[in-house]
């Protein structure tokens, strides 16, 4: 083989190796990106749990709050 053939042999090669790698370099990124979209989808989860539990926790409190006001605001008997 000449020099010319294997010039192209090593650079055709050397782009395949390149390819290859970024081909990897892809995947890992897109899988991180992916683990991260998870884990951001996993927290809006959470967080909106959190808040319909505290929506639920106000309104127990603010029912408690009434039945205790009437209790206070009850007329006396005796007038």
């Amino acid at each position: 083989m000449n020099d010319v053939t294997m010039t192209g042999i090593i650079l055709a090669s050397c782009g395949a190796l390149i390819l290859g790698m970024a081909g990897l370099l892809q995947k890992m990124v897109v899988g991180r990106l992916d683990g991260i979209q998870k884990s951001i989808k996993d927290l809006t989860t959470t967080a909106q749990d959190h808040g319909e539990q505290l929506v639920r926790h106000e309104t127990i409190l603010e029912l408690n709050g009434l039945t205790e006001r009437r209790k206070f605001n009850r007329p006396s008997n005796g007038g």
